[in-house]
């Protein structure tokens, strides 16, 4: 369209859409007669349905917008128009629902906002780690203020300190992750990033919270944990929820920070800390195991497990005489009744047989193939107590 209408006066067009204007009847209906000319040299076709031939009226309703239009013009408008001559600043927040921003220039020693950013975070990006959705807001801003900050020096504001120091570190780009390392590598811009407190940080905050869930749709509203206990009706509600009665309809209610105040209210509840079986267990006296006089008479058995290994290798069994603290350990790849019956027929074969074997309940010690060993060999396996690991304290010492 720019090419065929080029060097008409008085005509705009966007897309398909041409609108003609003139000074005067005759101005107009030369320059509608060019642009038919145009139009039909071309091989196109005019929508003679769109013409209005309805004649405009100028009433209460035209004048008052027009009012309104003309003190709109002259009144200061929220949004500044960008200067070239003027300080950039953009400064950027995430909080756990989405990304902030807002590009910056001092006016006067006021910084006065020329653009305002926010998107909702992807479900996957609201896995990411703290820092690295701070890291995805700087992003998100510079590459959505990109014609206003290449090839300028600005001044960029994040409230997450760890961000700061780790563009201020040497060799930073070792210190990050592959992700970090492809977010912030950023060549194109020159930029100073300074830390700005979350109370001075306001505006990238608000937009980064625009998509939390509305509250006002909800039956509910719950603030705090305190709030509950003062409002007796309003917890009896929550409690019925949560305990899903299913006599009623559930009710559905928006719950901020509600992790840590459950956690907090928990800490300082005394029937809690009274009730919880932690602080409640009794335990029997223990009993010790009666002394060795005789090498390789008793002897605990247990499992270690190794930190990854090219070799395949992922556990070591442990056996430890209990008369003279001898520790013989073996590699092995799995920790099925089958290698663990290996392991044992090697101690049978190395230091002969052992009267007592002492080891967990864990079931490459208990199961059908190990009751056949002991019942072959004559050995008495004996079984710690469940969650009681200083049961095997002897062994799991020498691990």
């Amino acid at each position: 369209m720019a090419a065929l209408f080029q060097g008409i006066k008085g005509i705009i067009y966007y897309l398909d859409d041409v609108l003609i204007s003139g000074r005067t009847e005759e101005e107009h209906n030369t320059r509608l007669v060019k642009v038919l000319d145009i139009i039909l040299e071309n091989g196109l076709k005019a929508n003679m349905n769109k013409r209005k031939n309805k004649r405009f009226e100028w009433g209460e309703a035209q004048e008052r917008s027009f009012e309104k239009l003309k003190i709109k013009m002259v009144e200061k408008p929220i949004l500044n128009c960008f200067n070239e001559k003027l300080d950039i600043i953009l400064t950027v927040d995430a909080s756990n629902e989405g990304i902030g921003g807002v590009l910056l220039q001092m006016t006067d020693d006021v910084e006065k906002p020329i653009l305002f950013l926010s998107r909702r975070f992807s479900s996957t990006e609201k896995n990411y780690s703290t820092i690295e959705r701070e890291a995805l807001a700087v992003k998100f801003g510079l590459e959505k203020c990109k014609e206003y900050l290449i090839g300028r020096r600005f001044i960029l504001y994040t409230d997450h300190k760890p961000l700061v120091d780790l563009f201020k570190k040497e060799n930073k780009e070792l210190m990050m992750s592959p992700r970090l390392q492809r977010w912030l590598i950023l060549g194109n811009f020159d930029f100073e990033i300074r830390f700005r407190a979350g109370k001075q940080n306001c505006l990238p905050d608000i937009l980064s919270r625009l998509f939390k869930k509305d509250s006002a749709n909800k039956d509910t509203v719950i603030n705090s944990l305190e709030y509950i206990e003062e409002e007796e009706k309003l917890n009896s509600k929550v409690i019925r929820a949560l305990k899903i009665d299913k006599r009623e309809e559930p009710i559905t209610f928006w719950w901020p920070n509600m992790i840590d105040g459950v956690v907090k209210f928990i800490n300082s509840c005394d029937t809690c800390q009274r009730c919880n079986t932690r602080f409640d267990k009794t335990t029997n006296e223990l009993q010790s195991i009666p002394a060795r006089t005789k090498v390789w008479s008793q002897i605990g058995v247990n499992m270690c497990t190794l930190t990854e290994r090219e070799d395949g290798y992922k556990y070591i069994a442990v056996a430890v005489d209990y008369f003279g603290k001898y520790v013989v350990a073996m590699p092995l790849k799995d920790k099925t009744a089958k290698s663990i019956s290996k392991f044992l027929y090697l101690l049978l074969f190395t230091y002969g047989k052992a009267k007592i074997q002492i080891n967990d309940q864990g079931r490459e010690f208990v199961n059908e193939v190990s009751t056949n060993y002991h019942k072959l060999m004559g050995t008495m396996q004996r079984v710690t107590s469940a969650y009681h690991p200083e049961l095997g304290r002897s062994s799991r010492k020498r691990i």
